[in-house]
């Protein structure tokens, strides 16, 4: 049982009920609240309209514990939340680094802190990311069908960004045209695939299909700004499996 009352930070108990009345007590905590700005690395300004996160152990994996989203200064209010994860950690134990401060913006490359214990202000620069600009080639001409391109980060700049964070997913252009933005300063593997999300995903699920690696590329450096080109070859004389 999870309860969330207004001004105060959440709390969870579990409970067994088999049979007859049953009664539980939660107590919820005033919790700790953190002043967030969130600025443009380059410039200073605020960033206006980010995400904001207090993230901690949870379950299954991780638990927002707090969130909010900036003004057009770049200042937002989170909290309160507990002072202890409410479960004591998640089923994998507890998140690496502690709890964090995840920011997210359209136009920016996502970017964590880590939340000091007690602390009641933070502030978290974004920086534009760099870009993947590419192109998939059978041979010296243009790829036979359209792919799916997944972007996963192998470095350890940022630990949770790496283990917890979905793929970047994307979807190559029939000339074959491969671009992916704003993505964070790191290590990469990009995979393609033959296209998976052309049907509908509950019977992707239900038939257990999975889908067909063509090519794999590891240790692509990304710097925090510029862009990277790669030009991939699916063909039988290049580099991908066939």
């Amino acid at each position: 049982v999870t309860a969330r009352p207004p001004g105060l930070a959440m709390a969870r108990e579990s409970i067994e009920v088999w049979s007859g009345k049953t009664e539980l007590k939660i107590v919820c905590e005033r919790g700790q609240g953190i002043d967030l700005t969130v600025i443009d690395a380059a410039t200073g300004a605020g960033v206006r309209s980010a995400r904001a996160s207090v993230i901690g152990a949870g379950f299954p994996l991780i638990e927002a514990l707090a969130v909010g989203r900036t003004d057009g200064e770049g200042r937002a209010r989170l909290g309160p939340f507990p002072l202890r994860d409410p479960d004591g950690g998640s089923m994998f134990g507890r998140m690496p680094g502690g709890r964090r401060i995840l920011v997210q913006h359209p136009g920016y490359a996502d970017a964590s802190v880590q939340l000091e214990d007690g602390a009641v202000s933070a502030q978290v620069p974004l920086v534009r990311g760099g870009e993947i600009h590419g192109v998939i080639r059978w041979g010296e001409d243009p790829p036979l069908s359209i792919y799916m391109l997944v972007l996963q980060g192998t470095g350890e700049r940022d630990e949770l960004l790496q283990a917890f964070l979905p793929p970047r997913l994307g979807r190559s252009h029939r000339a074959g045209a491969v671009r992916s933005s704003t993505v964070p300063a790191g290590t990469y593997r990009l995979s393609v695939f033959d296209r998976f999300l052309d049907e509908d995903p509950i019977l992707l699920m239900m038939g257990q299909k999975e889908p067909t690696m063509v090519h794999r590329e590891d240790g692509e450096e990304l710097e925090t700004a510029g862009t990277t080109t790669i030009t991939i070859d699916i063909s039988p004389t290049g580099r991908g499996e066939t």
